[in-house]
């Protein structure tokens, strides 16, 4: 099987080596949105779930022998299965790169299943809904800031939840 056609908007392959500065070889990684940096990234940190709600990159995801959870979109996020929020919930990292850009602001509601002191990717950060939510994060909700990654395109930004997180 062939990898799905990708759009053309992957991932800085600076953010994962940064990660692999900042977190231990088994620190637990959900990936939300797989792509084509996902079996890098499941190299570098073996205890990585990628979440993906596409059959075809599941498909791939499969057939590439990464560990992964297919789980359809509802609501426009991905359906919340208790597997899913302890996935979440158990993270050392969450990487914020899915669901499809139009529905990733409802992440929105899904921020009280992040533990403290979780590393938080947003991928495409430079979009105004990614801007402004990780705005108020810092400003209102105590999330530090980590590390910003840019290129001609696109930003990733690295923020860390706070002790207290819930």
């Amino acid at each position: 099987m062939k990898r799905p056609k990708s759009d053309g908007w992957n991932m800085h392959p600076l953010v994962s080596e940064t990660l692999r500065g900042m977190l231990p070889r088994d620190a637990k990684v959900v990936e939300l949105g797989g792509g084509t940096g996902s079996p890098y990234l499941q190299h570098l940190f073996p205890n990585t779930t990628t979440i993906e709600h596409d059959q075809s990159w599941a498909d791939y995801l499969s057939q590439m022998q990464l560990t992964y959870m297919h789980v359809p979109l509802s609501g426009g996020w991905y359906k919340e299965t208790p597997l899913l929020i302890a996935k979440l919930s158990e993270a050392d990292c969450i990487i914020v790169d899915g669901p499809p850009g139009r529905m990733r602001p409802n992440v929105r509601g899904r921020l009280r299943y992040f533990p403290a002191d979780c590393v938080v990717v947003f991928d495409d950060s430079q979009r105004d809904h990614n801007d402004q939510l990780i705005s108020k994060l810092i400003r209102d909700k105590g999330w530090q800031a980590l590390e910003a990654i840019t290129d001609s395109k696109r930003r990733t930004t690295i923020l860390k939840t706070p002790p207290g997180h819930e």
